[in-house]
């Protein structure tokens, strides 16, 4: 499992008050029972295990989560497997889900079917999110995932060891045809496709790809990325160690490469031809060395990426060195959370969230926690079905023992999880509040 996932994004979640949670095995045995049972707005939320199974979201707009949708401890991924016993696709978007059917915090392993054996995406704008994705196969397109006439957005995944078989095939770890998918963050190493694209393929589409690793995949062109009639944006992206080649375009394909970081070179403005320095790609670790972090070297990626893109985390093991946004999987954000002057601050050594006070608690309650050094830090308020309900604070603070106050009259009775986030660090409590 990689550490990529430890990285929490909360993207898309829209839900009501009067929205259920199907607890699975609890209430139904199988996943696709908790689906059926499902209304928009649910979440399905699955307790660790193996669940043979394949999935099909049936045009529910839900969120389908592991533990670590509430939790944020990404342990849960790799013990929350659906495993599609090498029958069919194992996740099945086809019938017009938007971005609020949410895939979150799974493995998903064994599909084989001529095309998506991992992720089946068609006519659909899911959002699939810190998963880990592999050892699947297809025949024909997207071994890992496929989508077709689909927009979703596909961020933070671990994607590796997927296996396209023809040798007309497309998309060892992603295929898009005619599609604009958001690709961000995520790792995709280590696929094969016995036709073109070894990690991704594009076809009549226009991608954007932001702060992904690509290395070690196998194509008989296109080793990193192929693209037919494709015009890919390209940003912080890094393609390293792929086979024959790192890029290949062919028909009318006119992409947009900028600030990367590619083997054999491409022109465009910012790319660079070094090798990246990966902590220890052979073990699957693809954080980039940093002197400061106890690395012999720094990556020639740190701080060279697109200058419009901000690392909003500092830490050794997300955005290294100053705010200017590194290429790779661990680089990039949303500069729209940044409420700094300058430079964000590395992360104290020591963070402690202590538990609320009163708790249980009646309309308002404390929470504390201590910092051993100044760093920019945010703490959000969730319910139990994983929505965010408030953020009491996104900011600097400095050394000490901190109090935010939060005022819950307007919640109803239940359980909610108080979580704090800075960098790669991540604290989280349980509250009751009982009126």
């Amino acid at each position: 499992m990689k550490k990529l996932l430890t990285i929490i994004i909360v993207i898309g979640w829209v839900g009501l008050s009067s929205s259920t949670i199907i607890n699975i095995p609890a209430d139904y045995p199988t996943i696709q029972q908790g689906i059926d049972a499902s209304t928009n707005g649910d979440t399905v939320l699955v307790q660790p295990g193996l669940y043979i199974e394949n999935v099909d979201f049936s045009g529910r707009n839900i969120v389908l989560g592991s533990l670590f949708l509430t939790t944020g401890d990404d342990s849960y991924i790799a013990t929350t497997i659906i495993d599609g016993d090498s029958s069919g696709s194992v996740v099945t978007f086809d019938n017009n889900e938007d971005s609020t059917a949410i895939l979150k915090g799974f493995t998903i392993t064994r599909g084989n079917t001529p095309e998506g054996g991992g992720i089946f995406c068609m006519y659909s704008n899911p959002v699939i999110t810190n998963n880990i994705i592999t050892l699947n196969m297809a025949y024909n397109y997207g071994a890992g995932i496929y989508c077709y006439y689909a927009n979703p957005i596909i961020s933070y995944n671990d994607i590796n060891s997927n296996t396209l078989i023809e040798h007309f095939g497309r998309g060892g770890g992603i295929y898009c045809g005619m599609s604009a998918p958001l690709v961000k963050n995520n790792l995709v190493y280590n696929n094969s496709s016995a036709g073109m694209g070894g990690g991704i393929s594009c076809a009549n589409g226009d991608p954007v790809l932001i702060n992904n690793a690509f290395y070690g995949n196998v194509a008989g062109g296109g080793g990193g990325i192929y693209c037919w009639l494709a015009n890919p944006t390209i940003r912080n992206c890094i393609f390293w160690d792929d086979l024959p080649s790192e890029i290949l375009m062919a028909g009318s394909s006119y992409p947009d490469i900028a600030y990367s970081d590619i083997e054999g070179n491409w022109p465009g403005i910012g790319n660079i031809d070094i090798f990246p320095l990966f902590r220890d790609p052979a073990n699957d670790d693809f954080h980039l060395m940093y002197a400061d972090c106890g690395d012999p070297l720094d990556s020639p990626c740190i701080d060279v990426g697109d200058p419009t893109i901000e690392d909003y985390f500092l830490s050794c093991n997300w955005g290294l060195g100053t705010v200017v946004s590194d290429m790779g999987a661990y680089g990039g954000g949303d500069s729209t959370l940044l409420d700094v002057d300058d430079v964000i601050p590395p992360l104290p050594e020591e963070i402690v969230l202590l538990q609320n006070y009163p708790n249980p608690f009646n309309a308002a309650t404390n929470i504390e926690f201590i910092l051993s050094g100044r760093s920019y830090l945010s703490i959000t308020i969730y319910n139990i079905l994983g929505q965010e309900v408030a953020n009491l604070y996104s900011g600097i603070k400095p050394p000490g023992v901190h109090t935010l106050t939060w005022n819950a009259g307007d919640y109803p009775s239940g359980v909610y999880f108080a979580r704090l986030e800075a960098g790669n660090i991540t604290k989280s409590m349980k509250m009751i509040l009982l009126k």
